[in-house]
C-alpha cells in the first residue's frame, strides 16, 4: 500500500542540485528499496495472469433476510439515533467535569 504520490519521487541534493538516487534519504544517509518496490508493483500490475484474474471476478451478492429486516428495524434505528447523541452529551458532561475541576483552584479567592 502506498499513501503519498511522492512515493516514487527522487530527493534532490540542494548544493550540487543533483538528483539522488530512489529512495534515498537526504537527511539519514539511507536508501530504502522505494525503486525494487515499484518495479515489482509494475510487474504485477502488467502481468497477464494478473489481468486475466481480476477480469474474471465475480461478486456475489449476499441479500438481507427481509423478515429479519423488518422485525429488527425499529431497534437498529433507534440505535443508530441515541447511541451517537448518548456519546456527545457523555463526552460533554465530561468535558465540562474536567474543566471545572482543572480550574476551580483558580476560582477561589485569596485568603487574608
Amino acid at each position: 500500500m502506498v499513501a503519498d504520490g511522492d512515493f516514487p519521487l527522487n530527493e534532490v541534493n540542494r548544493r550540487t542540485r543533483e538528483a539522488l538516487p530512489l529512495g534515498a534519504a537526504p537527511f539519514t544517509q539511507q536508501i530504502f528499496a522505494n525503486g525494487e518496490f515499484i518495479e515489482n508493483a509494475l510487474a504485477y500490475l502488467t502481468s497477464e495472469g494478473g489481468l486475466i484474474m481480476a477480469r474474471n471476478k465475480e461478486v456475489s451478492i449476499r441479500p438481507l433476510d427481509p423478515v429479519r429486516v423488518e422485525r429488527e428495524r425499529s431497534w437498529w434505528q433507534g440505535l443508530n439515533l441515541l447511541v451517537p447523541v448518548l456519546l456527545v452529551v457523555a463526552l460533554g458532561v465530561g468535558h465540562a467535569f474536567w474543566r471545572k475541576r482543572k480550574y476551580a483552584r483558580f476560582s477561589k479567592p485569596p485568603e487574608a
